[in-house]
């Protein structure tokens, strides 16, 4: 009676559906002062399969949208092929120091004696812990917005991303910056004197708002004709090729201009409204000749008038 049941109960198991499990798992993680992530997911159970279209990665819900290093799937069994995928999010995506929470959803097909088994949604929860952002390439960015002379000296504004992203680690404008300029004649420099050089002897650079800094100089009647700015190469905290960061502007150029006093605009206008204050003094004065010439018509016609009677009465006489 017993076999019986032991053979009944073997029966049973081997006739339950296999109960899915977690095809997948983290195999490694990493996360930098740059604030980019690297992850690797990798097939734990024999005889699975994940497609990697069906991957659907999020870390502190910023998906992920760059293409895995396998695009075709993952499967481990006696025919398998790539058993891991890698996902890198960008520098400067995770920039605190904290622990990040993630999620890998993905759909898994179990495969028997290599016929295909049934499929299942799976979403592996896991976490990352990074150390905080020092400093991001992908954070950096100069523009020259505007570059002009003026009466009172030189000015422009620059757009200069990446000079206060991380905690704990200041990047200075002045020298950070490499700066040039081309003046029309020679201009006192911090090391030399030309018409083509760096900073001048004596300038000032103010922050205006976030990544908006003005710089400004005065050179005397001398006219800056072109400026131009780079972030140099040997003061950042870590290599910047520029070829691996194609997106980012490394460089600026821009010829600038000259301003024009106000002054011929405002002579231009008083002169304006003495043409509109003098229209009703030329009104009157037409006015004041029509009368005059319609005064001396009436005249002659009553001296005509007076004539002809003093005429007429010495004819009756």
């Amino acid at each position: 009676m017993k076999q019986i049941i032991i053979i009944i109960t073997i029966l049973t198991v081997l006739s339950l559906p296999v109960l899915a499990v977690d095809a997948l798992g983290v195999y490694s993680s990493e996360c930098t002062n740059k604030g980019d992530i690297n992850i690797v997911f990798y097939i734990a159970e024999n005889n699975y399969k994940v497609e990697s279209s069906s991957m659907e990665l999020e870390i502190n819900k910023i998906k992920y949208e760059e293409p895995w290093s396998n695009q075709k799937y993952l499967r481990k069994g006696t025919d398998s092929t790539k058993e891991s995928n890698t996902a890198i999010y960008a520098e400067g995506t995770f920039n605190e120091d904290k622990v990040y929470s993630g999620s890998l959803k993905y759909i898994q097909e179990y495969l028997k004696d290599d016929s295909k088994g049934e499929n299942a949604t799976i979403t592996l929860a896991f976490t990352v812990s990074c150390p905080g952002l020092r400093f991001s390439c992908n954070n950096l960015g100069v523009s020259i917005e505007s570059c002009k002379n003026t009466p009172d000296g030189f000015e422009a504004i620059i757009d200069m991303k990446g000079m206060e992203q991380s905690v704990g680690y200041e990047i200075n404008p002045e020298t950070m910056m490499d700066y040039h300029f081309t003046a029309e004649s020679s201009y006192k420099q911090i090391e030399g004197n030309s018409k083509e050089g760096g900073l001048p002897e004596k300038y000032a650079i103010e922050k205006i708002s976030d990544n908006k800094y003005k710089f400004t100089t005065n050179i005397g009647s001398n006219t800056i004709k072109e400026m131009n700015i780079r972030y140099k190469s040997t003061e950042l905290p870590i290599p910047c090729h520029e070829p691996s960061y194609e997106n980012i502007t490394f460089y600026s150029h821009k010829e600038c201009s000259t301003a024009q006093t106000t002054e011929p605009e405002k002579e231009t206008q008083e002169s304006t409204e003495e043409e509109i204050e003098s229209k009703p003094d030329e009104q009157e004065e037409k006015g004041s000749s029509m009368l005059g010439i319609v005064i001396v018509i009436i005249l002659i016609i009553i001296a005509g008038f007076v004539y002809f009677k003093q005429k007429q009465f010495k004819h009756k006489l």
